[in-house]
């Protein structure tokens, strides 16, 4: 199946600013005749127009780049010292720069106070996940004859509000569908809040219990994360979401420390009021504007209103009710929302194999177990060692640090590097951990198995623990991503259920490490699968998220009979470049500069040294591009590339192959039927011919981008370089290199005569 993109395809806006341009170049079509004669090597007629036209329109060019201020030709402009002078007007670079920082400055400190009541809830659900882990000793400690604590009861108290939470989680999808993200997540302060005041009042089992039940109904209402990655542009959405992962991170220091200094009902008093203050906060910051738009009709913020789509936020009925319940059936069919919610469901079971939610819950026990020798759990009436508070404090702290590092590098890495340095060094510290755990090194030392606790925590939470979090709420389609989200946080508290409520007994049959090494197993078997079949999503727009999940179709971004006039903007190839520089990783080549367009792509045989191989090729307008394909849209390895200024092509007749040749090698290349050849052909002759073309209007470009001060920008792209850095960038390359001879390896190990299919 091949597509092409057609003038339709682009917005109104590119062509209105098109028209003068159409007016002065030629309508002349690309001479397919001289193709199919197989004179390859000559240039379309008509096409060094353009670059008449470029080389003619340079003032209008340094209009462009003099921020739209056009000299006249008898009245040159003035130039100060630290700046441009128009019309008598001076403007300073320097103080350019400095307001461009400040805005900034200001544009983080608007999104931070945005979404403040939800990093304020987070900060209280952190506090409630941490609260069983004091809890529960204290309980212990206190030998309490109304609250008995044994195996069952333990798993109870610390596992419960996850079962609460599965449930509630699969509707919460819907409610956010119907109210916004941010009504429905604001909707979670009254059950936050009734849940610490009944544990404030709590004199018997059951009211703790109940206590539970509310904190899992809270914080199955509470998908905060939703709202955030609405409101905030891609490339700071990682940074943001990490952010909340540190509000909840900061919220378990906080309950450690105080659960080591005061008693757990007054420390719930102290807590009660945070959610009424979100609650207030919250009611006046702005709904998502995804979420505005689909009432209004739209099905994407860019999208065209559908006939009678809107609908008041105000009146729900049960009607709304159920065809709301109808469309989400019907939306787990699709392609792109089932294929990511199977791979959320494997990366959640890896998420909970990282031991998190087993140290979150069980902290102080685990680390009192650790001090003490031959101990297989905490029984009832049994002192806790004061330092196994104090450990959890400093493990929470850790954790923090952790989730702040994550925030800062995280772009600077894609989502997949960070987390698989981050699994990788977990597995490590968990099997090491249970080391010293059978040696009982923590009963002569106590500050051994802190270490490795403390840096089990800190390398899971570098990816393994948080990455979910922000793959769930951007994996999916925008009119998806709410109703999916709430069935993936379900799944997540279902296994952290079963997870919490099991390891009493996982302690008292294989012991602490034991509990460790079987996670560890598990997380070590469903590593290679993530690495496959999870994409980068790194930097691509919401809206463009679901073309990871499709399947590879020949698409020709330029419509037939080829003119310049066709050709895509670099805007409208933008977020596609992307999402390809992503399916190569880090080993790959930069690809997104801001200067490429994407003329075609598509899978095509490729014949060299005696193999066929099945290939996906990108035809951009400077450079022809292929790889290995591991998943199609997702994962692609042994990146090659040819700049097409060095590329001859030649057709074989009688076929659907093609020659071509560069000076270091030359290869055919076969495709599906006799049309995409032809189509193929056509438009490498024509990229060809505007190489000219392209290469003067980047010089505009990048002329211009250095009188603004920003030519490292459009350019090169660079990363401020640190030890950090330069570490996973070398680990990165060097595992991405393995890799690439592992497939290479097992290539060659196939028979050069079989036949390869599409």
């Amino acid at each position: 199946m091949t597509r092409v993109w057609t003038q339709e395809n682009r917005d109104e806006d590119n062509n209105i600013n098109n028209d003068r341009y159409n007016s002065e170049l030629s309508e002349t079509d690309f001479n397919t005749t001289e193709v199919a004669e197989g004179h390859s090597d000559d240039k379309a007629e008509g096409y060094d127009e353009k670059l008449h036209y470029l080389n003619g329109n340079e003032k209008h060019f340094e209009h462009i780049n003099n921020g739209g201020h056009k000299n006249d030709e008898n009245e040159p402009a003035e130039k100060s010292e630290n700046g441009d002078s128009f019309f008598g007007l001076h403007w300073d670079k320097d103080l350019e720069k400095e307001l461009a920082e400040q805005s900034k400055m200001m544009l983080k400190m608007i999104y931070f106070f945005q979404v403040l009541p939800f990093y304020i809830l987070q900060f209280t659900s952190g506090m409630a996940l941490g609260y069983p882990s004091i809890l529960v000793p204290q309980l212990i400690a206190a030998n309490n004859s109304a609250i008995v604590m044994d195996n069952d009861t333990k798993g109870w108290i610390v596992s419960l509000d996850y079962g609460i939470t599965a449930i509630v989680a699969l509707m919460s999808g819907q409610l956010q569908m119907m109210f916004g993200p941010k009504k429905t997540s604001l909707l979670a302060c009254i059950p936050i809040c009734l849940s610490w005041l009944m544990m404030a009042l709590a004199q018997d089992i059951s009211a703790i219990y109940g206590s539970r039940i509310l904190v899992g109904l809270g914080n199955g209402i509470l998908t905060s994360s939703v709202y955030i990655v609405e409101v905030v542009s891609a490339n700071r959405r990682g940074s943001v979401v990490m952010i909340e992962t540190a509000f909840r991170s900061l919220g378990l220091i906080v309950v450690y420390l105080l659960g080591a200094l005061i008693k757990w009902q007054t420390l719930a008093w102290l807590v009660t009021p945070l959610p009424i203050f979100a609650f207030i906060y919250g009611y006046f910051i702005p709904e998502s504007p995804i979420f505005l738009s689909q009432m209004a009709g739209y099905t994407q913020i860019d999208g065209e209103r559908g006939p009678n789509k809107e609908r008041s936020l105000s009146k729900t009925t049960w009607g709304d009710w159920k065809s709301s319940t109808k469309n989400t059936l019907e939306l787990y069919k699709r392609r792109d929302v089932r294929i990511p919610l199977m791979l959320l469901v494997v990366v959640i079971l890896a998420q909970q194999c990282s031991g998190m939610k087993i140290i979150q819950g069980y902290a102080v026990e685990i680390f009192a177990d650790a001090f003490t020798k031959d101990a297989d759990g905490l029984v009832h009436g049994q002192e806790v060692d004061n330092d196994a508070y104090w450990s959890a404090v400093v493990m929470g702290f850790v954790r923090f640090v952790a989730t702040l590092l994550a925030a800062m590098y995280i772009n600077n890495f894609g989502r997949k590097t960070m987390y698989f340095v981050s699994t990788v060094l977990t597995i490590i510290f968990q099997i090491a951990f249970g080391i010293i755990d059978v040696l009982d090194v923590g009963y002569a030392c106590k500050a051994v198995p802190i270490f490795f606790i403390c840096g089990q925590v800190f390398c899971l939470q570098l990816g393994l623990q948080t990455f979910p979090n922000l793959l769930s709420s951007e994996l999916f389609p925008n009119d998806a991503r709410s109703r999916c989200k709430g069935f993936i946080r379900a799944v997540s508290a279902m296994f952290s259920f079963i997870m919490l409520k099991l390891f009493p007994y996982l302690e008292t049959h294989i012991g602490l490490y034991g509990s460790f090494w079987l996670l560890a197993s598990i997380l070590f078997t469903i590593l290679p699968f993530i690495y496959l079949f999870v994409p980068e999503a790194k930097d691509v727009d919401l809206n463009n998220i679901g073309g990871f999940f499709k399947p590879v179709v020949t698409t020709f971004y330029v419509e037939f009979p080829l003119r310049e006039t066709k050709v895509p903007t670099v805007n409208e190839s933008f977020h596609r470049i992307q999402m390809i520089q992503n399916s190569f990783g880090s080993a790959g080549k930069l690809l997104n500069t801001g200067e490429r367009v994407l003329l075609a792509e598509g899978i095509l045989l490729k014949r060299g040294s005696g193999k066929t191989k099945r290939r996906h090729f990108f035809l951009f307008d400077d450079l022809l591009v292929w790889g290995s394909v591991i998943r199609e849209n997702i994962n692609y390895i042994r990146q090659r590339t040819i700049p097409l200024e060095s590329l001859h092509i030649e057709d074989i007749k009688d076929s659907n192959a093609w020659k071509l040749s560069c000076p270091e090698k030359s290869f055919v290349l076969e495709a599906l039927n006799a049309d995409e050849k032809c189509q193929w052909m056509l438009l490498i002759h024509f990229a060809m011919s505007r190489i000219p073309t392209v290469k003067q209007a980047k010089n505009f470009r990048f002329q211009g981008s250095v009188e603004s001060g920003e030519s490292d920008i459009v350019r090169d792209n660079p990363k401020k370089r640190d030890i950090v850095i330069n570490a996973t960038d070398m680990i990165s390359k060097k595992s991405n290199k393995a890799i690439d001879a592992f497939y290479q390896h097992m290539e060659n190990g196939k028979s050069s005569t079989e036949k390869t299919k599409f």
